[in-house]
């Protein structure tokens, strides 16, 4: 719809809204006598008369709108002397919904198409991807084939392309990298956690192996100790004694001996 056509369409709304709440006003509400009263000042009559005059005309270019109008659904893309090459609404729909079901990624759910009196051809496209995808990217892309293929189709009679995405069946994450590049601190900060407990871990393994080889004596054990050694040393010097007097002995027997075999 055109600006005018906009804009006229809004002045017949206003006007016919204006004066059907006037004539409400005038017939059915408890201030009846004040706004019959107004019937008499002439300027009111005046602006009632244009609202009225409005108001019929709208209805009158409505009605006949209404008669005689069609919306076109085929495109002429080319005359001859034979006759006109046209291409229908449902094929230029076709067409477009097999361009974006051709790249595998998506697919149409809605087209639509609308073919101006100028006959040119507005084609209006949903998409549903698959999976989530870079639109920024993708978007200009499928842009481009759709305009290239529908201008094989309807030549020069291509007006404008829009391209609404909607939800994606299955949502992905598109950005890994700067998943990762966030997770590389933390990765760091955690294999300098464990580089430090496995140093500690060292330093307490070494502290330990040199106590282990420290032999720790409780004291009761180290009394006892003291008196077996007592008693073995005590036994032990008895044991001296024993011999060196034994060997005394023999040594005087054998003495008075010898000494009568010389004689």
């Amino acid at each position: 719809m055109s600006r005018f056509k906009r804009f006229c369409l809004f002045i017949y709304s206003l006007a016919g809204l204006l004066l059907f709440a006037v004539t409400a006003l005038t017939l059915t509400s408890p201030w009846e006598e004040h706004m019959s009263a107004l019937l008499l000042i002439p300027e009111y009559t005046y602006v009632l008369a244009v609202l009225a005059a409005l108001t019929v005309l709208g209805l009158l270019a409505t009605f006949i709108t209404a008669c005689t109008g069609r919306v076109p659904t085929v495109v002429v893309v080319a005359q001859t002397d034979e006759g006109d090459i046209t291409v229908s609404r449902e094929a230029i729909a076709s067409q477009a919904a097999h361009v974006v079901a051709a790249a595998g990624d998506a697919q149409a759910r809605d087209v639509y198409v609308n073919i101006g009196r100028n006959n040119k051809v507005d084609v209006f496209v949903k998409v549903v991807p698959f999976a989530s995808m870079d639109v920024v990217v993708r978007g200009p892309e499928l842009m481009e084939q759709l305009t290239t293929n529908l201008a094989l189709l309807c030549g020069e009679h291509v007006g404008s392309v829009h391209i609404s995405y909607l939800d994606a069946r299955q949502a992905t994450v598109l950005v890994e990298k700067d998943s990762k590049k966030d997770s590389a601190p933390a990765t760091e900060l955690d294999n300098f956690g464990s580089n430090l407990d496995n140093h500690n871990a060292d330093k307490t393994s070494q502290a330990r192996s040199s106590y282990d080889e420290i032999l720790y004596i409780p004291t009761s054990a180290s009394s006892t100790s003291g008196s077996t050694s007592d008693n073995a040393s005590g036994s032990m010097s008895d044991g001296t004694a024993n011999s060196a007097a034994d060997a005394l002995d023999a040594t005087q027997t054998t003495s008075p001996t010898t000494t009568e075999e010389g004689n």
